[in-house]
This record gives structure tokens, C-alpha cells and sequence, in this order.
């Protein structure tokens, strides 16, 4: 009789417990979550996600083995695993989970966070079954990782790259500069805005510039636009629009190394500066934009 006595009374704090977090999980139980990457194989990026969950009463109790999964807004990403264990009574404790995350799905993130203006939220949901002797009682786990919210060209927005000078003869030439005011990518389409800076008195005549952007020495576009004539000491203002290629190599590559990436903005054509000579002379210009972003 005692020990039936025991046992309900044991089922009610849990089952309380579970009630009395409503949220609970994520504030009560849930105090700390960490992803650590592991590295890269078979097509998906593997790693590492620690569970700190606090046991606020004085008995140990058990847990099975169970399955949580990651989700990205309301998107499942990956489904992580763990073995059995033990919850120390009065204390936290560390639940190690590994998972995978395939190429694909990784993909269809990296769209998603691109075309939501670079921002998501991670959120780990699933239910943790604990046990003392035969009684069982659920814990859910519903609790926000973190929120992400970076775009990788920040760092050349508002940004003027100069064009070098070159002497040809008697003249000494300006090539002009290149200011990015803004870089987008909606999943598909890289759009950069940029101005062209003409600090030379001639005119000059960009002729059928093309733009390449690379990640990790991986072409992910590349477009040609029209020739653009940009008067002595203004700026004319442009927009390049390009598909990208390749993203499932650039992201192996970019987990493959260690989360780091080095992203490539290049622009080059031939310029003409009018009225300098009789017959104008063309120059080769090149902007080469380069720098380690997105490696988190």
C-alpha cells in the first residue's frame, strides 16, 4: 500500500511539473542549448546539439532513448538522437544529441533565410518520456535555439572601392570607382545596387561590364550588362541582377570548412575615355572585392 502510495504520489509531481511549465520546458527545464558541427560526410552536414535540462526535484530519474527535431520557423531541418541516461535529481544536467542535416534540406534553408530578408529562428521540439521504477511521465520540449539574422554583404554596403590610376603617355588616367549601396538575394537572384564614381573631368564609357560572384572559388553567377556612360565628375547609379549556380557546392564547402567562407564580388570591361585622344584609347578595368563573411 505504501508503496502504490509512493508511486502516485511520485506520478503527481511529474505530471505537475509538466503542467506547472506550461512553456515551461523552455524556461523551467530547457536552460541552454548548444550546436556544435562536427564536419561533413555522405551529403549532410553533421553535428552536435547539447541539451541542459534541470531536474528540479531531489530523485533521479531515467530517460529513454528518444528523437528530438530542429525546425527552422515552422520548417522541420533535421531530426537529432540521443541514447538513454539519467536526469540527477536537484540539478542540471547535459543531454548530448547528434544529428544529420542533408544537403537538400540545408538548401531549401539557406533560400528561405535569403528571401526573408537573411532572417530565421531555430527552435528544438519533441518530448523527453522519464521514468522512476515503473512510473512514466513526459517531458515536451519545445524551446527556441536562437535567432538568426545576418546578411553576408554588409560589409560592402555603403562602401566605395577606388578605381587605381594609370599613366598612358602624357595623360594620367582615373578609372572610376565603385560604390555598392546595396546587396541583396531573394534565394535566386544576387541584386547588388551600385553607383559608378567618375572623379576624372572626361567622360567615360563602361563598356558591357560583367559581374561574377564567387564563394570559396566557386562560381555562383555571373551577368554582363549594358555599357554605361557616366559624365566628367558625376555618378550614375546602376543595378545588376544575376542567377546563382552551385549553391549545393558552395554550402558542402562552407561547412566543410569549418563555416567559413570567402566570398568574391568582380567586376571588369573594357572603359573608353572620351576626347582624351583622337582615336580614345580602351582600358581594361577589374574591381575585385574580397573577404571573409558568413562564418558562423
Amino acid at each position: 500500500m505504501k508503496k502504490a502510495v509512493v508511486l502516485i504520489l511520485l506520478l503527481m509531481v511529474l505530471v505537475g511539473i509538466y503542467y506547472k511549465a506550461g512553456d515551461y520546458i523552455a524556461s523551467a527545464y530547457v536552460s541552454e542549448v548548444r550546436l556544435n558541427l562536427i564536419g561533413v560526410s555522405d551529403n549532410s552536414v553533421v553535428f552536435r546539439m547539447s541539451l541542459v535540462v534541470s531536474n528540479p526535484i531531489t530523485l533521479d530519474v531515467r530517460y529513454a532513448p528518444h528523437n528530438l527535431t530542429l525546425y527552422y520557423d515552422d520548417h522541420p531541418l533535421a531530426v537529432v538522437r540521443t541514447s538513454s541516461g539519467v536526469l540527477a535529481g536537484g540539478s542540471k544536467n547535459t543531454i548530448v544529441y547528434e544529428g544529420r542535416i542533408p544537403m537538400e534540406a540545408l538548401k531549401q534553408w539557406f533560400y528561405y533565410h535569403a528571401a526573408r530578408g537573411w532572417r530565421s529562428e531555430f527552435y528544438i521540439k519533441g518530448r523527453i518520456v522519464v521514468q522512476f521504477g515503473p512510473v512514466k511521465a513526459p517531458i515536451y520540449v519545445h524551446s527556441k535555439i536562437k535567432e538568426v539574422s545576418s546578411n553576408p554583404f554588409t560589409e560592402i554596403i555603403n562602401r566605395e572601392f577606388l578605381g587605381r590610376e594609370e599613366n598612358v603617355g602624357y595623360y594620367k588616367l582615373q578609372y572610376p570607382s565603385v560604390k555598392f549601396s546595396g546587396v541583396t538575394w531573394d534565394g535566386r537572384m544576387l541584386r547588388m545596387k551600385l553607383t559608378y564614381i567618375n572623379n576624372s573631368t572626361s567622360p567615360i564609357l563602361v563598356q558591357f561590364p560583367t559581374y561574377e560572384f564567387r564563394a570559396n572559388n566557386i562560381t555562383l553567377g555571373t551577368t554582363v550588362t549594358d555599357s554605361i556612360l557616366i559624365p566628367g565628375k558625376s555618378t550614375v547609379e546602376s543595378e545588376v541582377a544575376m542567377d546563382t549556380q552551385n549553391i549545393e557546392k558552395f554550402l558542402f564547402l562552407h561547412f566543410a570548412n569549418g563555416e567559413t567562407t570567402v566570398f568574391e564580388i568582380s567586376m571588369e570591361g573594357a572603359i573608353k575615355y572620351l576626347g582624351i585622344t583622337k582615336r580614345g584609347k580602351i582600358f581594361d578595368i577589374k574591381f575585385t572585392y574580397r573577404t571573409d563573411i558568413f562564418s558562423r
